[in-house]
């Protein structure tokens, strides 16, 4: 049963998410002088609706599953996760270097000139590396608690991960928009990110060995995607 606390520890996530991600670089963006020809902040619809939207919702929401499911969470915060987490933090940050060494980094706004981030920039940069480490977190803690519950996993814990699927896959297909959609055609940047996700899903139905928990899921599951494909859909293509 969800509790109350639950619930305000989500909220709490969420909200810190929200301040440190969009709001900062609403911030910046209205106050740092840039080169007025870049695409700025509203040109990504994964920078506004992305990190204004998708970001809070997932992580509260795997917020308020983890501090549901506290027992488990506890037996699952062990080793593997803190390894996972390192390794993520260690891609972000690898992923941010590789925009400052490149060449032929597509400049924008907080990254005004080649090999140089602006305040804005090297904020986004601590931000972006502190989101991998963040939903590596809570992701790992969601499949180990999957595992661990497999026949008593019930229908809120259902809704929260069929709520953070939505918000996580409509992320990744607003991001693929941004950056694809002027080299590949939408459907297939849709299509391909979809069925992707579809089947890093079906992968973690292979940790649970209830097929009723099995079924439950996967229905989840498609819903959740279908939903998704159509928010993105409305965010990419109409607002």
């Amino acid at each position: 049963m969800i509790e109350k606390e639950d619930v305000i520890r989500g909220l709490v996530v969420g909200i810190m998410v929200l301040i440190s991600g969009f709001m900062m670089m609403w911030f910046f963006y209205n106050t740092l002088d840039y080169p007025k020809d870049l695409p700025g902040l509203f040109y990504y619809k994964a920078a506004t609706w992305g990190d204004c939207l998708c970001l809070p919702m997932i992580s509260g929401l795997l917020t308020v599953f983890a501090s549901k499911n506290s027992p488990e969470r506890e037996l699952a915060n062990n080793h593997i996760t803190r390894a996972i987490v390192l390794l993520s933090v260690i891609i972000g940050i690898f992923i941010q270097a590789s925009w400052l060494w490149r060449e032929n980094t597509v400049l924008n706004w907080s990254l005004p000139y080649t090999h140089c981030f602006n305040l804005a920039g090297w904020w986004h940069s601590l931000f972006f590396i502190s989101m991998f480490g963040l939903l590596s977190y809570l992701l790992v803690l969601f499949c180990q608690i999957v595992k661990l519950k497999d026949s008593r996993i019930d229908d809120q814990d259902v809704l929260l991960w069929n709520g953070a699927l939505l918000f996580g896959e409509c992320y990744l297909l607003i991001h693929f928009h941004d950056n694809y959609s002027s080299r590949i055609s939408r459907p297939f940047i849709y299509a391909a990110v979809v069925i992707s996700s579809f089947l890093a899903c079906m992968l973690l139905l292979l940790l649970i060995k209830s097929k009723e928990t099995k079924i439950k899921l996967a229905k989840g599951i498609a819903v959740a995607l279908f939903f998704a494909l159509g928010l993105a859909g409305i965010i990419c293509e109409k607002l």
